[in-house]
């Protein structure tokens, strides 16, 4: 039990450095993760915008989003979490 929360903190903490540095060089950043058995789409600010059971779904919608919000003017970043903890780029603006 104390091991899953001591993976849990090690895995926020990756979380939370991935999310300021992409924030750091874009305007917004989108990061699909999952928790527990749903991917949650979450932007720079932490916040939720959209879960799914299934992985293909949840970064349809971030890129979407990200679409959206490029075409809008915003330098965007979508990120995917790996079973191993670390983000793997999904898409950014070219």
């Amino acid at each position: 039990m104390c091991d899953t929360a001591k993976e849990d903190r090690d895995r926020f903490a990756r979380f939370v450095r991935w999310r300021d540095m992409a924030k750091a060089d874009h305007d917004r950043a989108y990061h699909v993760v999952a928790h527990d058995d749903c991917w949650w789409v979450e932007n720079d600010t932490g916040e939720s915008r959209h879960s799914s059971r299934d992985e293909h779904d949840a970064v349809a919608w971030a890129l979407e989003a990200a679409h959206h919000d490029h075409a809008r003017g915003l330098d965007v970043i979508v990120c995917v979490e790996q079973s191993d903890g670390s983000f793997k780029l999904a898409w950014q603006s070219p």
